[in-house]
């Protein structure tokens, strides 16, 4: 045998040679903060009406409008239709009245949209009107639920661990 069919050839490690236009991955992005298409949520249909469980109100008054609504109430459905007044028609429809929309949100994120409605000119305010809108002034600080009093006016309610919480606070202060 030879030395040229004895002699090893040389072995180097040579680096990959990457393409200039995959040198950036990032480049290939889009921008994050376009969304990814499967965990953002979009709400297509918002429920009007009084909150069902523990909520919050959202304390920007941006998102609490003044209103003029129409409340169906369809002889053989429990649920009522709400239908916001359009400017052209303000003032014509009798059974229509002035609310606040409040925008709410339950613990789970979903958000709700509740009507707290106000007398007509010259007509007395109902008590549990008055009390519905307490209930949101207090759903703007903590979570609360609705229940119902005496005299058919609405209360707040607390979850019972924040109840404790507060009692904690509260005897921990007369100290």
């Amino acid at each position: 045998m030879s030395d040229e069919a004895t002699k090893k050839p040389k072995l180097e490690v040579v680096p990959p040679v990457t393409p200039s236009d995959a040198q950036d991955i990032e480049a290939l992005l889009l921008d994050p903060g376009l969304g990814d298409g499967i965990t953002d949520t979009h709400w297509h249909q918002i429920p009007i009406g009084k909150p069902k469980n523990y909520f919050r109100v959202h304390p920007d008054p941006m998102f609490r409008r003044k209103v003029e609504i129409y409340v169906h109430k369809p002889e053989d459905a429990i649920e009522e239709q709400f239908f916001v007044i359009a400017p052209a028609m303000r003032g014509r429809i009798l059974e229509a009245r002035t609310c606040t929309l409040a925008t709410c949100i339950y613990r789970d994120g979903s958000p709700r949209l509740w009507p707290l409605m106000f007398p007509r000119p010259g007509e007395k305010d109902n008590p549990a009107w008055v009390s519905a809108r307490k209930v949101a002034r207090d759903a703007i600080d903590r979570w609360v639920k609705l229940g119902m009093g005496r005299a058919v006016v609405y209360k707040s309610r607390q979850p019972a661990r924040l109840r404790a919480q507060s009692r904690l606070v509260k005897a921990s202060a007369l100290h």
